[in-house]
């Protein structure tokens, strides 16, 4: 259990049939909830909030930033921040995901990434970057962030090596061959 700012208390819920071995938890900013058959290996980095699913195997080396949430069957081994994987999405090699949405079976190959921060955002100081909006018809949406990673539709894919610039929305079904920039 950790303290948070407001003096309440954050926990790390565990199902039936999960375990956790050696790893980081932290509790800091919100709870950690494990889904019952999940196996959370050695050597992972865990921050709240963030909820797994069942039977979901996240590998050694894996870093949860927060703010994730990943359904059922999800198989993790880089580094997520701000994420939903719908089951049985995959993430299984090192790299980074932020900042994104990740359809039903989507899979990302070796060394596959998501940029989620334009290039010229990136040269701005942080308090000056300019929030992301989307225009939809005759009105704008504040995404109240200047970040976006990709949006994969269903069963989705990125090949090794192949990097998404911020923003971009994959189909479902949509293939994206190893060493490719979309």
């Amino acid at each position: 259990i950790g303290s948070t700012k407001e003096g309440g208390c954050n926990s790390v819920y565990v199902e039936s049939g999960a375990s956790i071995i050696a790893s980081d938890l932290y509790l800091d900013a919100g709870s950690i909830y494990i889904g019952s058959g999940t196996t959370v290996e050695g050597g992972v980095g865990l921050k709240g909030p963030s909820i797994i699913g069942k039977d979901c195997e996240i590998r050694q080396g894996a870093y949860l930033r927060a703010n994730c949430l990943l359904g059922n069957g999800c198989t993790i081994r880089g580094e997520l921040k701000n994420v939903v994987m719908l089951d049985r999405a995959n993430f299984p090699h090192p790299s980074y995901l932020g900042d994104s949405i990740c359809g039903y079976m989507t899979h990302f190959g070796n060394q596959a990434t998501a940029a989620n921060l334009g290039i010229y955002e990136g040269v701005r100081e942080r308090n000056k970057r300019k929030n992301i909006r989307v225009r939809i018809g005759d009105k704008t949406y504040d995404l109240g962030s200047p970040k976006m990673g990709v949006c994969m539709g269903d069963f989705s894919q990125v090949g090794c090596n192949a990097v998404t610039d911020p923003g971009t929305f994959l189909q479902p079904y949509t293939i994206v061959y190893a060493l490719t920039r979309v």
